[in-house]
C-alpha cells in the first residue's frame, strides 16, 4: 500500500522517508522482517498485488518515480495507466517492467487483479476507459464507458502477450482474474445491460457475470445469475469447476444461481457459488441449452428463434427484450432493425416512435433524424440544440455556417450567420464579440495596424516585415517602419524599430547606418574605403572633385586631394597622378611642382590625367549628375588648368617656359605641339619669318598679357560646386573682410600692374614675419595682406618660416 515516515507492524517499527512511497511489508514464518519502499514522487498508490514463484512479488501501482532494468528511471503520474512493478524479495528493490499508456485523462485504467503461475507469466484485470495500448503488443477499445479486460505478460519474452475487453455501452467492470488450469483463465464482475462477450452476449437480466478466457487471448464463454448481483472474486475448484464469491444486491426479487435461488434478507448480503460446464444442470451443455441459466429440459421454442420460452424476455417478438423496450407490448410481425428501428428502443420508427434516434429532440425539430444513438441532447453536448450531437456527427457546432474545421470559434457565439460584414476572415469567430484577429493575419487586432485589412495570409518576415499586420506587397507603404515610406527608402525592407536622424541615418536613405547601410553618406565611397565615411552629403565621387576617390569631397574635406600623404598646404604638386611615389614635397618624378614654369611635366599632367579622361563623356555626363554641377565642372574649362598656375609667375627667367606652357594650357589644345621643347620652339619662331627684336617685342607684350590673365586667375578663381561648402573657409577666418571677386575686378587691376610693375623690379609685400595670424585646425596660421588686398599667405603655426602665398 502507501506509507511515510516510520511504518510499525505488530510491535515492529520500520523507519523511512517522511514522504509517501508504495510500501509494501514483507513476513516470514517468523514475524514480519521488513518494508521495501519506493522513491517519493507523485502521490503513490498500489493497485494490486500478487506473490511470484521466484520470491517477493508483482505489483500494479500508479505515481512515483522507479527504476528500470534497461537503466534509467520512469515517472508515472497518478492520472495515466500505472505500471506493471517487480519486487525482488531477496533485497527489496523494486523495478519497473512496463506501463502501458491509455486515453481518457484521469482514471483511464484501474486494474483490479493480478495473478502469476508457475512459469511467471502474469495476468492483469481491470476496466479501464476509451482505449489503453501496450507496449509492442496490442490495445482494447471501449464500447461506451467503463470495459472490463484482460491482458498477458510473458514471462519468457518479457513482454506483453495479448490483451481482450468485454463490455457494451454503458459501465461494465471486471474484478477479479485467476488461471485455473486447463489453458484457462477466468475472470468475474458486474455489467450493466446488455454486453458483448466474445461471441456470446449476456442479456440484462442479470448484472454479475463469470468470463472464461484461453490462454490464445479469445473468450470461451461467459455466464450470468439471473437479478441483481456483483461478483468479486473466483478461485479455481478442480476438475474443471471454480466458485465465485460476490454480493446479493438490495432487490427484493429471487437471485437465481443454476437450480439454487437466494434472496437477500435486507439491503446487500454476500453469497459464494460453484460453477460448472452445465451451469443449469439440466442435462443439457451450455453450448447447446437455448436457457443456459434456467433448468429447462423440454427447450421448448414456440418462435424458434432459438431462446426457450421459459427464458424469452422478448414478448412481442421485435428483437427488443421486455426490459429496454419503450414499446414492449407493441407492434407485432417486425423486427428491430437500424432501417425500422433505428435507436433499437423497441418502436417501430414508422408507426409509433416521435423521435428516432432518442436524443430528446422531437423528430420534426431534429436537425440529424437519425442522428447518434444513447446521449440527450444538452447545452454542453448539443451547443446549438440542432439534435446533432457535437462530438459525434455535428459539423457545425455553432450553426455559423462555418464548419467546426476550419471554425476558429466552434463553440462560438449563437444565432448569427458568418459573412464578410460579421467575419472578415471567414474564420467562425463573430469580430464584434469574439475575434481577437478580424483579419486572420496572425497579428491581434489591438496589435494591427490593418487590422481589418487583407485576408488570406499570415505575418511573416517574408510578407510583413515590420510585424504591424499589413501585407507589404499590398498595404503597406512603409515595410521597416522607419519614417521613411518605401518609394522614398533606399532599404524599404530593411531593419525595423528605429528612428531616422543624423546619428542614425547619416544621408537620409532609410538605411540604417549601424547594420544596413554601406556608404553612410551616399558619395559612391563604401564606408569600409571611405575616409570621410560621415563626411559632406549630396554628392557622388568622381575625379573632378574626389582626385584619389577616398570619399572626401576634394573642395570642402579633403586635405590631401591627390592621397600622396603630403598636406595639400605642403603640396607642390596637389593633384598628382594617383599610385605615382612622390617625394617630400609631394611630386612624383618628372612632376614639376605648381608655379616652377618647367613645361614639361605639366604639359603631360593636363594631357594624360584631365583633357583627355573619360570622366566628362563618359561616367558622370550619362549619370544621375547631368544636372547637377558635375556636368558642367568638365576637367578641360574648370580648376585643373586655371587654378594649377595662378602664382606661377614667379621670375622673368620662367616666364617664357610659362607662357608657351600656359598657350596650350588655356586654349586646350590636345595635340603634341605642347610637348616640344624651348629649343624646338625657338626654331619654329626662327622659321616663322619674324626678325629676332620683332620676336623679342611680341614676346614682351604677350609677357605682359599673360601676367594679367595669370594674375586675374587668381583673383577670381572658381567656385566650388554649387551645392558644397569648403568646410576650411580661407577667407572668413580673416573676420569675414573677404573681397567680392566680381566688386574687386577693379582692384584686381590694380594689382596686376603693380605685379607687372613688380616684373620691373618692384617687389611686392610679404607680412612681416613676426606678424600673427589665425591658426585652422589643421596647424597652419593664415593672414592677409596687405590687408583688404584679398591675397591671403600661411605657413606653419608657432613658426617663424617665411609667408607663402596660397595657391587655390
Amino acid at each position: 500500500g502507501e506509507c511515510y515516515s516510520t511504518v510499525t507492524i505488530a510491535g515492529n517499527s520500520f523507519s523511512g522517508s517522511s514522504q509517501h512511497q508504495v510500501c509494501v511489508a514483507q513476513r516470514s514464518s517468523s514475524g514480519w522482517i521488513g518494508v521495501a519502499r519506493s522513491y517519493s514522487q507523485y502521490n503513490p498508490r498500489v493497485d494490486a498485488i500478487a506473490g511470484h514463484p521466484n520470491g517477493g512479488a508483482v505489483l500494479w501501482v500508479r505515481g512515483d518515480y522507479w527504476n528500470r532494468p534497461s537503466g534509467g528511471t520512469q515517472s508515472l503520474s497518478n492520472s495515466d495507466a500505472g505500471g506493471l512493478v517487480r519486487l525482488h524479495g531477496n533485497n527489496r528493490t523494486m523495478w519497473l517492467w512496463d506501463w502501458p499508456t491509455c486515453q481518457g485523462g484521469s482514471a483511464c485504467n484501474d486494474v483490479e487483479s493480478m495473478d502469476v503461475r508457475a512459469n511467471g507469466d502474469i495476468v492483469i484485470g481491470g476496466y479501464f476507459r476509451n482505449s489503453i495500448s501496450f507496449s509492442n503488443c496490442c490495445s482494447v477499445n471501449s464500447g461506451g464507458g467503463y470495459d472490463g479486460y484482460m491482458a498477458l505478460w510473458n514471462a519468457s519474452n518479457h513482454g506483453w502477450d495479448w490483451s481482450i475487453a468485454l463490455g457494451g455501452t454503458n459501465h461494465d467492470y471486471l474484478y477479479d482474474v485467476r488461471f485455473v488450469g486447463n489453458g484457462s483463465i477466468a475472470g468475474v464482475g458486474q455489467k450493466n445491460g446488455v454486453v458483448s462477450v466474445g461471441l456470446t452476449t449476456l442479456s440484462n437480466a442479470g448484472t454479475g457475470y463469470v468470463a472464461m478466457a484461453s490462454d490464445q487471448g479469445t473468450w470461451s464463454w461467459a455466464q450470468q445469475p439471473v437479478g441483481q448481483t456483483r461478483i468479486r472474486t473466483v478461485i479455481p475448484a478442480g476438475n474443471g469447476s471454480i466458485e465465485v464469491a460476490g454480493e446479493l444486491l438490495e432487490d427484493n426479487n429471487a437471485r437465481t444461481f443454476g437450480l439454487d435461488s437466494l434472496r437477500s434478507s435486507d439491503g446487500v448480503d454476500l453469497f459464494v457459488s460453484r460453477m460448472s460446464a452445465d451451469q443449469d444442470a439440466d442435462g443439457i451443455t451450455n453450448n447447446r441449452d437455448n436457457c443456459l441459466s434456467i433448468y429447462n429440459p423440454p427447450q421448448a421454442d414456440f418462435e424458434n428463434d432459438g431462446i426457450g420460452d421459459i427464458c424469452d424476455d422478448d414478448d412481442d417478438g421485435d428483437g427488443v427484450l421486455d426490459v429496454d423496450d419503450s414499446c414492449p407490448m407493441g407492434a407485432t410481425g417486425w423486427t428491430s432493425l437500424t432501417v425500422s428501428d433505428f435507436d433499437s428502443d423497441g418502436c417501430a420508427d414508422t408507426v409509433e416512435d416521435d423521435d428516432d434516434d432518442e436524443d430528446s429532440i422531437p423528430d420534426v425539430d431534429d436537425s440529424c433524424l437519425y442522428g447518434a444513438l444513447n446521449w440527450t441532447s444538452t447545452v454542453s453536448n448539443d451547443h446549438d440544440q440542432d439534435g446533432c450531437q457535437d462530438s459525434v456527427e455535428d459539423t457545425d457546432d455553432d450553426n455559423d455556417q462555418i464548419y467546426d474545421n476550419p471554425d476558429a470559434c466552434p463553440r462560438g457565439e449563437t444565432g448569427w450567420v458568418s459573412s464578410p460584414d460579421t467575419d472578415l476572415d471567414g474564420d467562425g469567430c463573430l469580430d464584434g464579440v469574439e475575434d481577437d484577429d478580424d483579419d486572420g493575419d496572425g497579428v491581434d487586432d489591438n496589435l494591427d495596424t490593418c487590422p481589418t485589412g487583407a485576408t488570406g495570409w499570415t505575418s511573416s518576415p517574408s510578407n510583413d516585415n515590420d510585424g504591424d499586420g499589413c501585407l507589404d506587397s499590398q498595404e503597406d507603404d512603409n515595410d521597416d517602419e522607419d519614417d521613411f515610406p518605401d518609394v522614398d527608402d533606399s532599404c524599404p525592407n530593411g531593419t525595423v524599430d528605429w528612428r531616422s536622424g543624423s546619428i542614425t541615418d547619416y544621408d537620409g536613405d532609410g538605411c540604417y547606418d549601424a547594420d544596413e547601410d554601406l556608404d553612410d553618406d551616399a558619395d559612391g565611397v563604401p564606408d569600409t574605403s571611405d575616409n570621410c565615411p560621415r563626411g559632406v552629403t549630396g554628392w557622388r565621387t568622381n575625379p573632378t572633385i574626389d582626385l584619389d576617390q577616398d570619399g572626401c569631397h576634394d573642395y570642402n574635406e579633403d586635405w590631401d586631394d591627390d592621397g600622396d600623404g603630403v598636406n595639400d598646404l605642403d603640396d607642390t604638386c596637389p593633384r598628382t597622378n594617383l599610385g605615382l611615389p612622390v617625394n617630400t614635397e609631394g611630386c612624383a618624378v618628372g612632376e614639376v611642382p605648381q608655379g616652377s614654369g618647367d613645361s614639361g611635366g605639366s604639359v603631360t599632367y593636363v594631357n594624360n590625367t584631365y583633357q583627355n579622361d573619360t570622366y566628362v563623356n563618359n561616367t558622370y555626363q550619362n549619370d544621375t549628375y547631368v544636372n547637377n554641377t558635375y556636368q558642367n565642372e568638365t576637367s578641360q574649362n574648370d580648376t585643373y588648368v586655371n587654378n594649377t598656375y595662378s602664382n606661377s609667375s614667379t621670375s622673368i627667367a620662367y616666364e617664357n617656359e610659362t607662357f608657351q606652357n600656359m598657350t596650350y594650357l588655356n586654349e586646350t589644345i590636345v595635340d603634341d605641339e605642347s610637348d616640344l621643347t624651348p629649343a624646338e620652339s625657338s626654331e619654329q619662331a626662327s622659321d616663322s619669318g619674324f626678325s629676332f627684336p620683332l620676336l623679342e617685342v611680341l614676346f614682351l607684350i604677350l609677357l605682359g598679357t599673360l601676367v594679367l590673365i595669370q594674375t586675374l586667375a587668381f583673383r577670381r578663381r572658381p567656385e566650388s560646386p554649387s551645392t558644397f561648402t569648403d568646410p576650411h573657409d580661407h577667407t572668413s577666418i580673416f573676420n569675414d573682410n573677404s573681397l567680392n571677386q566680381e566688386d574687386s575686378h577693379e582692384e584686381s587691376s590694380t594689382e596686376v600692374e603693380e605685379e607687372i610693375i613688380e616684373e620691373s623690379g618692384v617687389k611686392i609685400e610679404s607680412p612681416p614675419l613676426d606678424s600673427n595670424g589665425t591658426v585652422d585646425e589643421s596647424g597652419f596660421e593664415w593672414i592677409e595682406w596687405p590687408e583688404g588686398s584679398g591675397i591671403n599667405h600661411y605657413r606653419k603655426a608657432e613658426s617663424q618660416d617665411a609667408w607663402e602665398i596660397w595657391q587655390s
